[in-house]
């Protein structure tokens, strides 16, 4: 069972995260992060930079079991997504699409880009 419980998530991406270094990530980061997400079309468009802190990752290893929560996360992961409340499943599941690229932020700062793989739910 995962970090969610049973849930299957809403949809699939692959995540890049950036290594530690003084204009990313300050620690590493591991499963159970809760990171803003970014549209990426919202980058370019939003210099406020409107984040969505209602979705969020659980990293998968090569048997697409969860990554355990005290592994550190480097490099690419493949993660399930969960769009966590309820009442904004809709909404999102709109505007979510295979190939859409999107940021993960920690504050200011981009932690990590990924890519929309799959649709689940």
């Amino acid at each position: 069972m995962g970090i969610f419980g049973a849930s299957a998530g809403h949809f699939r991406a692959q995540i890049e995260i950036s290594p530690c270094g003084p204009e990313t990530r300050e620690r590493p980061a591991y499963n159970g992060i809760r990171w803003s997400f970014v549209f990426a079309e919202e980058w370019d468009e939003d210099p406020e930079r409107t984040t969505h802190s209602e979705i969020w990752p659980e990293f998968l290893a090569d048997d697409q079991s969860p990554v355990p929560v005290d592994v550190p996360l480097e490099g690419v992961n493949d993660a399930r997504m969960h769009i966590v409340f309820t009442d904004r499943v809709d909404y999102y599941m709109k505007r979510i699409q295979i190939g859409q690229r999107f940021s993960c932020m920690e504050g200011a700062r981009k932690v990590a880009a990924g890519i929309v793989t799959a649709m689940e739910a």
